[in-house]
């Protein structure tokens, strides 16, 4: 039980415990899907940080159909005719694949043969529709190319805050697979390049075009958290950036003012961008820093063949993900690394540095891991390191302030100031889980107590013996703090006083030290006594003397008492050596030399250090009550002056 008390109470079990609470707490906030908002936005602004190929140009050219166009062709849709008419100027201009983003489910009469005549003898031609029954919002594809490969679906993945990030391969009914648009587009411009899709010989469950592998996103990726990832989804990463095509307009095709440079052997991809038809979608756009911005249809079907091309010729794979254990892992890391660097932290600005520290670190690791391919989670890392320091630092700023409360209540009242900031500025070696640190110190222990008090204070009136007895106190302990002792108790009319408390010293040079300030400490007693008695005689007082008894040796040094009470004192044979001293005799005024008022007993330890810096009197070897062996003691006798 002690040794889990122990445990319980130290700094390192402290910072252990929240760094678990706070990680689990985050991980438990993150699994509610809490934070895939602020994770998805720091996936975007990745994306736009993230250092681009500058070598790289998709073939890929958009041709547009915009609301001036829609005025000048004076009809929407467009009929049959002027959608044949636009596709084969295109393909006059021998373009790889051509992908018409407009619903043809039902004739537009005129030209409703020339498009079928067209579309069915240009297999490069690739048309769209929309998945599911019509009932339920799908659109058809154009009767001609129903039952052909010619035909992908445009539907697009939006997620919860309303922006595109995910883009589709397949979607499936229990009995029908549909292509994706952008896939049999991409997919057809690759068939020249000897590029198909197959199965990853290594990982069956994902599909392999070119040289990159693309696994299905599944709920739990990334941020996501029970994402509804039907079908076979991938994550949009945009590696050379959501680019600008080159675009031109329908309007330019029926001019001739195309080079064929912009359409040879390229992907090119028609579609509407016209306000009034609202073929738009919300996304993060990277190409010019980013943000968040409406992209029409055709484009975004162009980001997404462009990323699958990209992948297929470069080999630039999706992102990757670590499973849950890895990232619960890198997230209770962050909060146990949180909790360690509060230990540290010393104050508000090292705070604020080492806070700012840890996020640019965290940003910093996480954005290298991006350029790398894989996703860390970024935003709960930030949040478990900033907790756990947040936490432990509070705990560390409340600890240090009980622990200075307590250094106040024990020795503030019986040291001098400048003491009691030292002691204040070294208190890590006082403490022991949060109590005083019980320790062997080599001091001099230094009692005092007046002779006869007890008659002069039974003939005294309570308010004038407290007034006497208090300057009496008073005077004592300045002197004592003035010569560094440490006043360890009040006993009535006695005190009593260490020095070399509470720190240990180093040398024998500061215990010869501490021995001649508490002897120096007597005499000045002595002194004090003298200018006392004088002020006792003008008052009618009763003149007292005094008896000092010094011994110094090894004592143990701690607090003593309750949580109610307490107080840091010396207990042990030296202890009882410097009483025994001072009470010598008491019964006998012959114990006193003369007509001094005091009385200065100290032990051979003491002697062995202050010889020759005072006359010493040689008692002898004394018998004292309490203690079987006689002890040596000596009588210091200071000069007149």
């Amino acid at each position: 039980m002690r040794w889990l008390r122990q445990c319980w109470s130290s700094s390192i079990t402290w910072g252990l415990a929240m760094s678990l609470v706070i990680g689990a707490l985050v991980v438990g906030v993150r699994t509610k899907g809490w934070l895939e908002p602020l994770e998805l936005a720091a996936y975007d602004l990745s994306l736009a940080i993230e250092p681009k190929p500058s070598d790289y140009a998709p073939p890929i050219t958009l041709i547009t159909i915009t609301e001036a166009g829609i005025q000048r062709l004076r009809h929407w849709p467009l009929t049959d005719a002027m959608l044949a008419t636009v596709l084969q100027l295109l393909l006059d201009l021998s373009p790889r694949v051509i992908g018409f983003d407009i619903y043809r489910d039902l004739p537009i009469p005129p030209g409703h043969a020339q498009f079928n005549a067209l579309v069915r003898e240009n297999r490069n031609v690739v048309g769209i529709m929309k998945y599911g029954p019509v009932a339920k919002g799908g659109i058809a594809p154009p009767p001609v190319l129903k039952e052909s490969d010619q035909i992908g679906f445009s539907d697009m993945v939006v997620d919860a805050d309303g922006l595109v990030r995910r883009g589709l391969f397949f979607l499936d009914d229990g009995h029908t697979i549909s292509s994706s648009f952008a896939l049999v587009v991409a997919l057809r411009y690759l068939e020249d390049e000897g590029i198909g899709l197959v199965p990853d010989p290594l990982v069956p469950t994902s599909l392999k075009i070119g040289r990159t592998t693309f696994p299905p996103l599944e709920p739990n990726d990334g941020a996501y958290v029970e994402a509804d990832t039907r079908g076979y989804q991938f994550l949009l990463d945009f590696p050379h950036g959501t680019f600008m095509f080159p675009t031109y307009t329908a309007e330019d095709v029926l001019d001739g003012k195309i080079p064929m440079e912009a359409i040879r052997d390229r992907i090119v991809l028609l579609g509407v961008v016209a306000e009034g038809v609202k073929d738009y979608f919300w996304m993060a756009t990277h190409h010019d820093g980013w943000r968040v911005q409406r992209v029409a249809g055709v484009k975004l079907h162009g980001d997404m063949v462009s990323q699958i091309v990209h992948a297929a010729l470069l080999g630039n794979p999706p992102r990757r993900f670590w499973d849950d254990r890895g990232e619960s892992s890198w997230i209770i890391g962050w909060a146990a690394l949180g909790s360690v660097s509060g230990l540290l932290v010393g104050g508000i600005w090292s705070f604020i540095a080492v806070a700012f520290g840890g996020f640019l670190l965290i940003g910093t690791l996480v954005l290298w891991a991006f350029v790398l391919g894989w996703w860390l989670p970024s935003v709960p890392a930030m949040l478990a390191w900033g907790g756990a320091l947040s936490l432990m630092t509070a705990y560390k700023v409340n600890k240090e302030k009980r622990e200075r409360q307590l250094v106040e209540r024990v020795f503030s009242p019986y040291v001098a100031p400048e003491v009691a900031q030292a002691i204040w500025l070294n208190c890590k070696q006082l403490f022991d889980r949060g109590r005083l640190r019980p320790q062997m110190l080599v001091v001099t222990v230094l009692f005092c107590d007046l002779e006869g008090f007890t008659p002069v204070a039974e003939s005294m009136d309570p308010e004038r013996l407290m007034e006497w007895l208090n300057a009496y106190m008073d005077e004592m302990t300045k002197v004592i703090m003035d010569h560094g002792g440490v006043i360890d108790d009040y006993y009535g009319d006695a005190i009593k006083a260490n020095f070399g408390v509470p720190f240990p010293r180093a040398n024998e040079m500061a215990i010869r030290d501490d021995a001649i300030n508490a002897v120096r400490c007597a005499v000045a007693m002595e002194r004090a006594m003298n200018d006392m008695q004088a002020r006792w005689w003008e008052n009618q007082w009763s003149a007292l003397r005094l008896r000092i008894g010094i011994c110094t040796g090894s004592v143990m040094a701690g607090s003593l008492g309750s949580a109610w009470r307490l107080k840091y004192t010396t207990v042990g044979d030296t202890v009882n050596i410097a009483a025994r001293l001072e009470s010598l005799h008491k019964e006998s005024q012959a114990s006193f030399s003369g007509e001094r008022v005091c009385r200065i007993l100290i032990a051979e330890s003491t002697k062995r250090y202050v010889e020759g810096l005072w006359s010493l009197y040689d008692l002898g070897e004394i018998q004292v009550k309490g203690k079987q062996q006689v002890i040596h003691a000596y009588r210091v006798v200071p000069s007149a002056g």
